[in-house]
């Protein structure tokens, strides 16, 4: 899972490794801003989601998470399927966020391809599996 790890998500990861904060449950979700206009600097507010039938957030479950000891960490392929054209329908990319009552953006991750559109009968796949070996 390449990307950027934005900044407010450093600060929550350094709290839960370094000062034993309680980690929350993570969502995953999609995104249609531009390209460009997310970076580190980017907060859970800057999010803007898609809508339209067949979108939701999922939730994900951290026991579902493997860690391989060689160097893997493999997760489910989540997907959307679009049950009607979604607007704004082009998608650029997922997010990943905490569950607190006061979302904090951890992750974001453009598309390497470029923008994707929804449109009725298409699936969004996500892969969060990574191979750090």
């Amino acid at each position: 899972m390449a990307g950027i790890t934005v900044n407010e998500g450093l600060e929550y990861l350094g709290n839960i490794f370094y000062k034993g904060a309680t980690q929350e449950d993570l969502t995953l979700g999609l995104f249609v801003n531009a390209s460009g206009t997310l970076d580190e600097a980017s907060e859970w507010a800057d999010i803007t989601q898609p809508s339209g039938s067949g979108y939701a957030e999922i939730s994900l479950t951290q026991g579902n998470f493997v860690v391989g000891t060689d160097g893997t960490i493999t997760y489910p392929q989540q997907t959307w399927n679009a049950t009607a054209d979604w607007s704004p329908g082009d998608v650029y990319g997922y997010y990943i966020r905490n569950n607190a009552g006061t979302p904090v953006l951890v992750h974001i991750q453009y598309r390497d391809d470029g923008v994707f559109t929804m449109l009725n009968g298409r699936v969004y796949t996500v892969d969060l599996s990574i191979d750090t070996s």
